[in-house]
C-alpha cells in the first residue's frame, strides 16, 4: 500500500497541471483590480496643460486683451467706478428688456471732453439747454455701451439715452390700437418711414410713468439711478434704442423739441462710435472650454469610480451597469459635445441640429450595445470614443479661436 502511494506521487503531471491553471487563475483575476485609466488620464491632462499653456502664451490672444483695455475708442474716454441700479423706460422694459441687465458704470464726463475724444458733433438743443454744458455717463453691459446725455437748465433737465439693441421694441400697428400707456397718459405716434416711429408720451393729468436716468454722485465716486417725472420720447432706428425725456415744466417750444428729437435720431453721429464694445473677457474658455472640461473630468470620472464599484461584480451585472450609465449620462454629454463642437467648427447652427440628430441615435445604440460583449476590449473602445469626441470639440474650439483672430487681422488691415 506504501510503495502505492509513492508511485503515485512519482507522476506530478497531474499536480503541475493544476498548479499551472491556478496560477493562470490569479493572473487573470489580477488584471481587472489594475487602474487601467491611468494612461488615459495621463493622456488627457498632459492635452489639456498644453492647450492652457498655448492659450496664455499666445501672442495673438494677449494682443486682443491689449486691444480691448488700451485700443477703445469709446470706453477709454470714461473710468470705470461703483454703481448701482438700471435706467429703462418703465412702460416699454417688457419689449427691451433693458432692466435686466447687470451693469459696469463709468464716471461722468462733460460732453465738450466727449466730442474732443470720439471725434463726433452734436446738434444744438432747443431753448432752454445748451449743450456746452452737457455730461456723458456710460454703462456696459458685457457687450453693449449705453450712452446718457445729460443737460441742466435750472431746476430743469434734459436727458438722452443710446442703448444698443438687436431686437426691434416697437410693434407700431399694436401700439395704434391702444395709444395710451399704462398710467392712463396719451401716446402719440409719429413715423419716421416706414418702419421705424417715435413714441411720444406727454404728462397732461398730473401724473405718469416714473422716468429713470443716470446721475453721478460725486460724494460717493458713484453712479446712482434718479427716479422722476418726465415728457418722454422712445424709438428703435439703426440697431439703438433712444429713450429722450426733459421736465414736464420745463419752459420748451414743444414743436420745436419735436423737431430737435426727430432729427437727432435720423441725423446724430453718436451711431458712428463703436456702442458695441464687449467688457467681458472673450476667450475659447468662455466660449464652452470651460463646459467642455467639466464634462471631461465628469465622464472619465464616472467611468473610473464606476471600475472601482465593479471590479468585484460579475459579468452580467458589470454589463448591465455599464449599459445603463452609458444611455442615462454619457449619450447625452458626448451628444452635446458632437453638436456644439460641429456648430462651432462650421459657424453653423443647423449642422449642430444635423449632428444632433445622427449621434444621439448612434450613441444610444452604442450604449445598448455594450451588453453583448463578453470581453473588456469593447469598453476600452468606448474609452477611446470618448477621447476622440472631447480632441474634436476642443480641436473645433482651438479652429474657431484662429478663424476668428484671423477676420478680426484682416478687418483691421482693411482699416
Amino acid at each position: 500500500m506504501t510503495r502505492y502511494k509513492l508511485k503515485e506521487l512519482k507522476n506530478t503531471t497531474l499536480h503541475e497541471k493544476k498548479i499551472q491553471q491556478a496560477v493562470q487563475t490569479k493572473i487573470q483575476q489580477r488584471k481587472p483590480k489594475r487602474f487601467v485609466h491611468i494612461s488615459l488620464i495621463t493622456a488627457l491632462i498632459s492635452t489639456a496643460i498644453i492647450l492652457f499653456v498655448l492659450n496664455q502664451l499666445n501672442p495673438e490672444q494677449n494682443r486682443q486683451n491689449t486691444n480691448a483695455t488700451e485700443s477703445s475708442t469709446l470706453l477709454n474716454i470714461f473710468h470705470e467706478i461703483d454703481g448701482a441700479g438700471v435706467a429703462y423706460s418703465e412702460n416699454f422694459k417688457e419689449r427691451d428688456m433693458q432692466h435686466i441687465r447687470t451693469l459696469r458704470y463709468y464716471r461722468e464726463v462733460s460732453l465738450t471732453h466727449f466730442l474732443n475724444r470720439s471725434g463726433v458733433t452734436f446738434p444744438y438743443l432747443p431753448k432752454p439747454f445748451n449743450w456746452e454744458n452737457g455730461t456723458v455717463i456710460a454703462v456696459n453691459d458685457g457687450y453693449f455701451t449705453e450712452l446718457q446725455f445729460h443737460f441742466k437748465s435750472d431746476d430743469h433737465f434734459f436727458n438722452i439715452s443710446i442703448a444698443p439693441s438687436t431686437i426691434n421694441p416697437l410693434n407700431v400697428e399694436e401700439l395704434e390700437d391702444n395709444l395710451v400707456d399704462a398710467a392712463g397718459n396719451p401716446m402719440e405716434i409719429e413715423r419716421i418711414n416706414g418702419s421705424t416711429a417715435i413714441v411720444k408720451q406727454k404728462i397732461n393729468n398730473g401724473s405718469g410713468l416714473v422716468y429713470r436716468h443716470y446721475f453721478y454722485n460725486k460724494k460717493n465716486d458713484a453712479i446712482n439711478v434718479m427716479a422722476g417725472s418726465a415728457n418722454e420720447y422712445y424709438s428703435y432706428y439703426n440697431g439703438l434704442i433712444y429713450h429722450i425725456g426733459y421736465s414736464e415744466a420745463a419752459p420748451v417750444d414743444e414743436q420745436q423739441m419735436d423737431g430737435f428729437v426727430k432729427n437727432f435720431i435720423v441725423n446724430n453721429e453718436i451711431h458712428m462710435l463703436n456702442l458695441e464694445e464687449a467688457t467681458i473677457e472673450d476667450n475659447w474658455l468662455n466660449r464652452g472650454g470651460k463646459t467642455m472640461l467639466i464634462c471631461l473630468l465628469f465622464s472619465i470620472g464616472s467611468f473610473s469610480i464606476l471600475h472601482f464599484l465593479l471590479k468585484n461584480a460579475s459579468k452580467k451585472t458589470t454589463k448591465i451597469t455599464c449599459s445603463i450609465v452609458w444611455v442615462l449620462l454619457h449619450t447625452p454629454i458626448l451628444t452635446w459635445l458632437v453638436t456644439f463642437g460641429s456648430a462651432v467648427l462650421y459657424g453653423d447652427g443647423f449642422i449642430g441640429v444635423g449632428m444632433l440628430a445622427i449621434s444621439f441615435p448612434l450613441l444610444l445604440i452604442i450604449g445598448l450595445c455594450i451588453i453583448l460583449p463578453n470581453n473588456r476590449t469593447f469598453r476600452r473602445q468606448l474609452m477611446l470614443i470618448h477621447i476622440l469626441v472631447y480632441l474634436f470639440t476642443f480641436s473645433c474650439s482651438i479652429y474657431n479661436e484662429i478663424e476668428r483672430t484671423s477676420a478680426i487681422e484682416q478687418i483691421e488691415e482693411t482699416l
